[in-house]
């Protein structure tokens, strides 16, 4: 588990997260988030929780978590979320 909840982070770039592939939930609620680069969580077959609540989306892509086919909970509330592509 990590949890990188208020840290004022703004975007995710693809190499953050790129050694911790046993993570299996990732907190990044409460920071001003409003990008994740393609890519990003490319070989975390463990993930298994996201949590982005309370940032800046306005976007959420869907290959922003296309490769994580054990993801059993993503949350999103409290963000400026217009488009789900």
């Amino acid at each position: 588990k990590l949890n990188m909840a208020q840290n004022l982070l703004k975007n995710i770039k693809s190499y953050y997260f790129k050694r911790l592939v046993n993570l299996n939930s990732l907190i990044l609620s409460l920071n001003y988030l409003n990008e994740i680069e393609s890519e990003s969580f490319l070989d975390f077959e463990n993930l298994q929780e996201i949590e982005l609540n309370f940032n800046k989306f306005s976007i959420i892509k869907s290959d922003y978590f296309s490769s994580l086919f054990n993801l059993k909970t993503l949350k999103l509330s409290n963000n400026l979320i217009e488009t789900i592509m």
